[in-house]
């Protein structure tokens, strides 16, 4: 199978699994936001802010290390000893969670958390249990596998998790949509895997120290990507209270997150590419281009859309009690388009061999841009200028991951943008005849809302094929191409 199918495939798949959790995982949101109140989210967030951190820990970059590792016969020499030493670790940091929780509670003034963490936290324990079966299949591509027991666990957590909320179980039902997804997918991993690789309590200081010695920058990018990605809600939660942080999480999940789950989709599938041809420059920087505008082919208008009709979504999906979520919504979206230019740049630098260049800027933006624009823009906006601060940090990491893209692999800044040319006319001609239209509207009811969307995305992918014929040409030829 020539390169190009091999990472079609990889990425129909992994497309597929997204799509799948985001629609679902989108209407489980809705409806668990129409029941309960953001009260409830924000409570779930203050919590994420820490579980998120002790779970970067946890993994201590062994997939990513497992995925960089060449020969196949060499990685399953690691398999044990990488699994072993995720298990001792999960546990440790899940006891860590709990001793720790009465603190989390007294630091926010939220007793309720004492409650909550310990039962979140579960995921640190049963993370590891799919680490391998996870590596496995990644290194071997298959990633129709990865996406049938991802979508069966989340479509069975939902269920399950808004038949709780229905009843009355208010916030405990978003736990255990969290925590049930995971113990799922360990059940479907066990029986597919189980012929192939069981887990063996073997563990071998040489194998640790090699796992590690790559570990250990791609956890120091994990843990401060994870800080920085939740230091916002630390701050929110602190300063503004549990309902200011769940209009909050709304935006960002509608938000950054769609982008990291998009992103992920390519991420999965070229970060064992790239590993394998991290001396081929040539090869890096084509695909690497190519990463970026396939994300921002699809990101760019959803994040536009929700600039343009945001509020309307807001209010007919969810109500004015998440009115407070209108402006961070829009600024968080326009973040999302700034961020798309350099979008996996940091997967780009961790498979070609610069973990340790990626943990830099993530460590460095996180302590002397995020942080102190996060802080000093809430005391002067309030809630909004929680998401300015995401927008700003934005801005400086283009130029950051322009400057090291430049240095390190042969991109240069204007390249990014042109890679990205017809895109930007597109959406920006199509986006301003869907504004006119929408204001020539004085009411904004669902029907209107649809009929924007119809209409903005159709003029936006005419636009786009008219100026790009030949790559769609490419893309319908490779989808049609006979495997060899």
């Amino acid at each position: 199978m020539s390169i190009d199918k091999a990472i079609f495939n990889g990425v129909k798949w992994t497309g597929i699994e997204f799509f799948l959790n985001f629609i679902f995982g989108f209407v489980v949101k809705l409806i668990l936001a129409k029941i309960l109140i953001p009260e409830d989210f924000g409570l779930v967030g203050m919590a994420t802010v820490f579980i998120s951190i002790f779970t970067a820990i946890s993994e201590m970059g062994i997939s990513a290390s497992l995925i960089q590792v060449s020969s196949d016969e060499t990685a399953r020499k690691y398999y044990n000893t990488a699994f072993v030493t995720a298990i001792a670790l999960g546990a440790f940091l899940f006891i860590c969670m709990c001793c720790i929780s009465p603190l989390i509670a007294k630091f926010y003034n939220e007793p309720f958390l004492n409650k909550l963490i310990p039962v979140l936290s579960l995921g640190i324990i049963l993370r590891p249990f799919t680490l391998i079966p996870t590596v496995i299949f990644t290194r071997r591509m298959e990633f129709k596998v990865i996406t049938s027991i991802s979508n069966t666990s989340n479509l069975i957590a939902g269920i399950i998790s808004i038949g709780f909320a229905i009843y009355g179980a208010g916030v405990w039902s978003i736990a255990l949509y969290s925590v049930l997804g995971s113990a799922m997918q360990i059940i479907f991993y066990f029986f597919k895997i189980k012929h192939e690789w069981l887990p063996k309590f073997y563990w071998n200081r040489e194998y640790f120290d090699k796992i590690f010695t790559f570990g250990v920058f791609a956890t120091g990018t994990a843990l401060f990507g994870a800080f920085t990605y939740n230091v916002d809600n630390l701050i929110i939660g602190k300063m503004l209270g549990p309902s200011y942080l769940g209009w909050y999480t709304l935006a960002f999940t509608l938000t950054e997150i769609i982008r990291q789950r998009v992103s992920s989709v390519m991420n999965r599938v070229m970060y064992p590419v790239f590993c394998q041809k991290q001396g081929d420059k040539i090869f890096i920087k084509e695909y690497f281009l190519k990463m970026v505008k396939y994300n921002a082919i699809f990101l760019f208008p959803l994040m536009f859309f929700l600039m343009l009709c945001g509020e309307e979504l807001v209010l007919i999906f969810w109500g004015e009690k998440w009115l407070g979520a209108i402006v961070p919504l829009k600024v968080l979206s326009l973040s999302v388009i700034i961020h798309l230019v350099i979008n996996s740049f940091g997967s780009l630098l961790r498979a070609t061999g610069y973990p340790k260049v990626e943990m830099y800027v993530v460590v460095c933006l996180s302590l002397f841009v995020f942080i102190p624009s996060l802080i000093l823009c809430i005391n002067m906006y309030g809630l909004n200028g929680a998401a300015y601060a995401v927008l700003i940090n934005k801005i400086v990491l283009l130029f950051v991951a322009g400057y090291i893209l430049r240095k390190r692999i042969g991109i240069e800044f204007k390249s990014l943008f042109v890679n990205l040319r017809w895109i930007l006319f597109s959406l920006f001609l199509s986006g301003s005849i869907s504004y006119f239209i929408k204001v020539s509207f004085k009411d904004i009811t669902l029907v209107v809302v649809v009929l924007l969307l119809l209409v903005f995305s159709c003029l936006y992918f005419l636009l786009l094929y008219r100026f790009s014929k030949i790559e769609f040409k490419n893309t319908v030829s490779l989808i049609f191409k006979e495997t060899k």
